[in-house]
């Protein structure tokens, strides 16, 4: 039974003193105290607290609990001239682990905790905590679910396209103060939701890029009081521009790819473009949309435009076996260096009766796709010059563009549907 009771204590300790250690134990116990320093204040308790600190003795002579006698004293204002025994039921054991939970007035204290095990080896600490911390935050600001914000430019384009969201914009007014025990006066920031709070952070500013990229931001409404407690509410911006005034392409610190698409007979590709990104590290990502290059980090990149079709016998029929066939046997060769890469069906780099084979069974329905990856469409880049048009094989041409740092990209591409060198293929 953990004795607390001063007396008992006594006895115990002048016991140990008289007596001194047994034979063969010269290391006292030790008492590992795991708890914090501050306890918050309750208004219930006339703004004191609630103290809970958890210790442990480690004894050298024993692990049966029954032969380490406890002793817990609390030292009001820690100044020595107040010192009493913890009552009973405020301290709890689990063999040697311990919970001493108690109430008590606001300020600085100390629990002295006494400990002699069964060999007499005595240890004592002190630790001070405080009680009555302000851990009330301030009442939730109102703040709006929605706010849009328009984009304006100031004195040049592009970089002066902004809009500035200030913490008066979400709230207005001073917040009531509620707490009872401390009368604090609040300060207000704001912030992204992906950011950390900045305690004198009061405006945020956009611009094109985050209209591009950013185009529903989250922002947080910070009350902080006097003891860095914080509440918090959350607005959804949606940043718009005034098409009048801040025509936001290329503008604001990204990157804008135009691009156009057409197959050699200039009929405009209409189907979805998309673009396999990569960098130096390899591939990054697959992006749908030109407006989405803004949002990438900077750096140097690749990008290489494909579509998802998969409309393999679009424009593919035996009149395209009948004209490749010619151009195998040298009766009639192909007459541009995009048909024959249409020819080019099963990825070889030649034109060979394999190709012919390849196509055959794509119309009698034995396959429904190209071999070796090869996809339904195929794009060269439009500024490129074949260096001897017979054979485009020859050497790889281009069917990417690169790019790095800040800027407007014009990129055209020739969209070459493959098997269809007859170039009726609907784009």
């Amino acid at each position: 039974m953990i004795a607390l009771k001063a007396f008992a204590a006594s006895w115990l300790l002048v016991a140990a003193l008289l007596l001194g250690s047994l034979p063969g134990n010269i290391t006292p116990p030790e008492i590992i105290i795991d708890a914090p320093e501050h306890f918050c204040a309750d208004a219930a308790l006339d703004c004191g607290g609630i103290a809970t600190i958890d210790f442990s003795i480690e004894s050298f002579c024993t692990t049966d609990p029954n032969t380490v006698e406890v002793n817990v004293l609390l030292d009001l204002n820690n100044d020595g001239l107040f010192i009493e025994p913890l009552s009973s039921s405020a301290l709890e054991a689990d063999g040697l682990s311990y919970t001493a939970e108690f109430e008590t007035i606001a300020g600085e204290h100390a629990l002295i905790i006494n400990a002699v095990d069964a060999c007499g080896e005595v240890s004592e600490e002190h630790f001070s905590f405080m009680v009555g911390r302000d851990c009330t935050p301030p009442p939730v600001p109102a703040c709006p679910a929605y706010l849009e914000v328009v984009l304006e430019m100031e004195d040049s384009w592009p970089y002066d396209v902004i809009a500035t969201i200030k913490v008066e914009d979400l709230f207005s007014g001073i917040l009531p103060d509620t707490d009872p025990c401390f009368s604090d006066t609040f300060i207000y920031s704001i912030n992204l939701v992906e950011e950390l709070p900045e305690l004198y952070r009061e405006e945020i500013e956009f611009n094109c890029h985050d209209f591009y990229c950013n185009s529903m931001p989250v922002v947080e409404l910070h009350a902080w009081d006097e003891s860095g407690n914080r509440s918090t509410c959350f607005t959804q911006l949606d940043i718009q521009q005034d098409d009048e005034t801040t025509p936001c392409s290329g503008g604001g610190g990204g990157v804008a790819i135009t691009s156009a698409y057409a197959t050699e007979i200039n009929g405009y590709f209409e189907e979805d473009i998309w673009y396999i990104v990569t960098n130096e590290f390899g591939f990054l990502d697959t992006l749908a949309s030109p407006s989405d290059f803004q949002c990438l980090p900077e750096g140097e990149y690749d990008v290489m435009p494909y579509t998802p079709l998969a409309d393999y016998l679009n424009g593919v029929s035996t009149f395209d076996v009948v004209l490749i066939s010619q151009h195998i046997l040298g009766v009639q060769f192909l007459d541009s260096p995009y048909k024959m890469i249409a020819a080019d069906v099963n990825g070889s780099s030649t034109i060979s009766t394999l190709d012919l084979l390849t196509i055959r069974k794509l119309i009698l329905g034995i396959i429904d796709e190209f071999p070796n990856d090869v996809p339904s469409w195929r794009f060269v880049r439009a500024d490129y010059v074949f260096p001897d048009p017979a054979d485009p094989f020859e050497e790889g041409w281009p069917d990417s563009f690169n790019f790095s740092g800040e800027g407007i990209y014009e990129v055209d591409f020739i969209a070459i549907k493959m098997g269809d060198v007859n170039l009726d293929a609907m784009p």
